[in-house]
């Protein structure tokens, strides 16, 4: 009995963990854990962090730390943070994509390879991001739902509005 109730639990949970993937709330708080990840060891060693966004294809998002570059002592490399305790990167599910990306008004996947960074500092402030997160149906690829995720920069996290907001201070053609 007490294995049938341990094989339930856990088909429960995986199945209501793959259903819900592409909820908003869910993007939403995986790109949040990584945003307070990026504050936390920002504040914690006084170096610069970025969540780094890879658009398009490989729609992926991590959180990487600032080092120092021994063959150029004047550029700065930023490499993935590696931690025991909790998981520093996020595969976005097939259904859900970053559309743009904007730092300000600037479109950085256009601008940058189709990636996109934000910055946390040292004190924990962060850029203005913008990201336009869109969720299409698996079979037709058509966009069924537009959400934007705007970071917060005091507080370092992620605030979801629907729809595509316009960047700040856009440029009008």
């Amino acid at each position: 009995m007490v294995i049938i109730g341990v094989m339930i639990t856990m088909i429960t949970r995986v199945s209501v963990s793959t259903s819900h993937k592409d909820n908003w709330d869910t993007v939403l708080r995986e790109f949040n854990v990584l945003a307070s990840i990026a504050k936390q060891e920002s504040i914690a060693t006084g170096k610069t962090h970025r969540i780094t966004v890879h658009g398009r294809k490989e729609q992926a998002a991590v959180v990487e730390q600032e080092e120092s570059n021994p063959a150029k002592p004047s550029k700065v490399l930023f490499k993935q943070l590696k931690s025991p305790y909790f998981e520093t990167s996020y595969a976005l599910p097939k259904s859900i994509s970053v559309e743009h990306f904007y730092i300000g008004h600037e479109e950085q996947f256009s601008n940058n390879k189709n990636i996109g960074s934000c910055y946390v500092v040292g004190n924990g402030l962060a850029d203005r991001a913008m990201l336009h997160v869109a969720r299409k149906n698996p079979k037709t690829n058509i966009i069924e739902s537009r959400a934007t995720f705007l970071m917060n920069q005091f507080a370092g996290i992620f605030e979801m509005h629907r729809g595509f907001a316009k960047p700040p201070n856009a440029k009008k053609k």
